[in-house]
């Protein structure tokens, strides 16, 4: 599969081209553990960083095979090649994402365009974390202020997160939870 015919990248491009790469490998949890827990030895470290030195390589310098053309097959064998030698058993399907990923990144530098990269810098955003209340039937709701519930308790916030519906609530406050592979059908008495 042909991605780019090369062209020359500037000296801002080749920067933010690196920064991009780095930020893609720190985020990386297989090169990550790699390290942390030492897969290929005690030089792990270096060998991540030859890693990540070889991809940056890849796209800034030719080699007599590709001149003009990168390739994400050509990509995607250099990184479970580079996975290999620091330890990690790679999967083939986040190989594929992150190749994407990069050459991605490797396009818009090439036409001056760093979003994806700008995007990168922004730190994730953890899952909104919201209280939910828990109403015992004995207890008077509205004497209580908002952070005074006894019975609160704190969920993330998932998307598409069915929640029990009150009607299932038993007499002593209870709730009965089913399995999501039941779809709500409810238990058997």
């Amino acid at each position: 599969m042909e991605v780019s015919k090369r062209s020359r990248l500037t000296y801002d491009a080749v920067h933010h081209l690196q920064e991009g790469i780095s930020i893609v490998f720190s985020r990386w949890v297989e090169i990550q553990d790699a390290v942390n827990f030492g897969f290929a030895g005690p030089y792990s470290r270096e060998k991540a960083v030859k890693f990540e030195s070889c991809v940056f390589k890849f796209f800034i310098q030719p080699t007599k095979k590709r001149k003009a053309t990168l390739y994400v097959d050509d990509l995607e064998n250099l990184l479970i090649e580079n996975l290999n030698s620091i330890g990690v058993v790679p999967c083939r399907t986040i190989v594929e994402e992150v190749a994407e990923l990069l050459m991605k990144m490797y396009e818009e530098c090439l036409e001056g365009n760093y979003q994806s990269i700008q995007k990168l810098r922004e730190p994730a955003v953890p899952n909104e974390i919201q209280p939910i209340k828990l109403v015992d039937d004995h207890e008077d709701v509205d004497d209580l202020g908002e952070d005074e519930s006894p019975n609160m308790m704190m969920i993330d916030n998932f998307p598409n997160q069915e929640v029990a519906p009150q009607s299932m609530e038993v007499d002593d406050g209870w709730v009965t939870v089913t399995r999501r592979k039941n779809k709500g059908k409810g238990l058997k008495k």
